[in-house]
């Protein structure tokens, strides 16, 4: 599936929505970013959200308009659970706690252009995944990710366009080491390689609801991994991956409103191979399919909004190819429960 295909179709979709009752220039979510009006938003000093030339905060589509700082700060708890398989054999199941704060900030350069960085420190009650290593581990990891940096633009804009269009692309540098747990010592959270993405976002804000679509590609440069366990390392191969998603949120109040949504991530095989000891194999991701929902409140509106979040995931089995099909390993079953807090600000 290629983003251009996704977009013509969700172009001609959201176009044949009814006509919304009142024009809204929004912008895309902080997380994956516009030409907007040409007239900065309407006062707020009634403490009500202007639906007309203003940007609502916790829209999906929402982007700090020229001279906004926009930040947000989420916490989230993931609770996976699944099963292992060694030679086609159960070898047990696991369950995990995986803390994370993750911290947002944007800068509306023009009303169509905006800039943004995204960082978090993690806390996890074992390694994620028997995937790196070919082996099922326990222990702790905690530590920052790697930050990414990104900018998006607004070609298309309401309501001179009958839909919005967003266009971001980002950077992530190999920022900090990349470290499996093992014996006494703890691992990190880091990714241990670069990457680089390309994300678009289509959609319609209407006065009571916004629905958009999502497709993002993303490369993940070579990483190396460290295992604390034996003092040797893992090198993996470069991959792409993918992900799509819809989104919408429907108002039910000027300060209430309820996002859902569904994405599909999907991601190539690539080679992992121990640096000292060879032993090469084949990992192949899994397919998350995940639906996702949150309850915003504008405590101050169009300044001030917190959100209840939460996320069901499920997984396709992933998999580790050795050279002996006696040493293959699996995971199975993996699915996980997502549930977070958000603060979302913006000010001039």
């Amino acid at each position: 599936m290629r983003p251009y295909l996704l977009l013509a179709i969700l172009s001609s979709a959201i176009t044949l929505l009814p006509q919304h009752a009142q024009a809204q220039t929004a912008a895309p979510s902080a997380q994956p970013a516009s030409p907007s009006p040409s007239s900065p938003p309407s006062s707020q000093g009634s403490g009500s959200i202007d639906v007309v030339g203003a940007r609502i905060l916790s829209d999906p589509l929402y982007l700090p308009l020229q001279g906004q700082v926009y930040g947000a700060t989420a916490y989230t708890l993931d609770m996976p659970k699944g099963d292992n398989f060694k030679a086609g054999v159960n070898t047990g199941s696991f369950s995990a706690s995986d803390d994370l704060i993750n911290q947002t900030f944007a800068y509306g350069v023009l009303n169509s252009l905006a800039i943004r960085v995204t960082f978090g420190y993690g806390s996890n009650s074992r390694d994620s995944t028997a995937a790196t290593t070919g082996d099922v581990t326990t222990g702790n990891a905690s530590g920052f990710n790697d930050p990414t940096f990104s900018v998006t633009f607004r070609p298309l804009d309401e309501p001179r366009s009958p839909v919005i269009l967003d266009l971001t692309v980002s950077y992530s540098p190999n920022t900090f080491a990349s470290e499996t747990a093992g014996g006494t010592s703890n691992g990190t959270i880091a990714r241990g390689g670069q990457a680089t993405g390309l994300s678009f976002a289509l959609g319609r804000v209407m006065k009571s609801f916004t629905i958009a679509g999502t497709a993002a590609s993303t490369y993940d440069g070579a990483q190396t991994n460290e295992l604390l366990s034996n003092g040797t390392s893992t090198a993996s191969g470069a991959f792409w991956s993918y992900t799509f998603g819809l989104v919408t949120e429907t108002r039910f109040t000027e300060r209430v409103s309820l996002d859902a949504g569904v994405t599909v991530s999907t991601s190539a095989s690539y080679a992992v191979s121990n640096v000292q000891n060879g032993n090469p194999r084949t990992y192949a991701p899994p397919s998350t399919r995940a639906l996702n929902i949150a309850m915003n409140y504008h405590f101050r509106p169009n300044r001030l909004v917190g959100s209840f979040t939460y996320s069901y995931d499920n997984d396709t089995t992933s998999t580790n190819t050795f050279a002996k099909a006696s040493s293959d390993t699996a995971v199975e079953n993996r699915m996980g429960n997502v549930v977070g807090f958000r603060l979302l600000y913006a000010f001039n």
